[in-house]
């Protein structure tokens, strides 16, 4: 069984990662992705003029968060999630979301648990 742990933001965008999980359906293996995000890149409350850095890059971006701005990430990162879902599931692969702010206990017998993927 093969474990991945990500955020899945990757510099190569979708085609990356559809390559990436092709080869890891090829190894006969249970394979399970869980997409590890942040409170804050599941519920933004940032607003104003910002400058945004990339905490793995350390590259920046000069943005203007508006409720507009927002409102579309919120349906970018849901469509992007999906996404992901159903992407898996063609390749026989599962998916959950966990946020890094639930504790560990909530994540393994919760999340994990209720999607079949660990025995309590």
């Amino acid at each position: 069984m093969t474990w991945v742990f990500s955020d899945f933001w990757l510099e190569g965008g979708e085609d990356e990662l559809f390559q990436a999980l092709s080869l890891l359906s090829g190894t006969g293996q249970e394979v399970v992705l869980v997409h590890v995000l942040s409170r804050e890149e599941l519920e933004p409350k940032l607003a104003g003029d910002l400058r945004l850095v990339d905490s793995e890059t350390m590259s920046g971006k000069e943005v203007a968060l508006t409720g507009k701005v927002i409102d579309a990430y919120k349906e970018e990162l849901e469509r992007y999630r999906m996404m992901l879902s159903r992407v898996c599931a063609e390749r026989g692969m599962s998916y959950v979301l966990i946020p890094a702010d639930m504790p560990l206990t909530d994540a393994m017998f919760g999340v994990l648990a209720g999607a079949g993927l660990v025995t309590s």
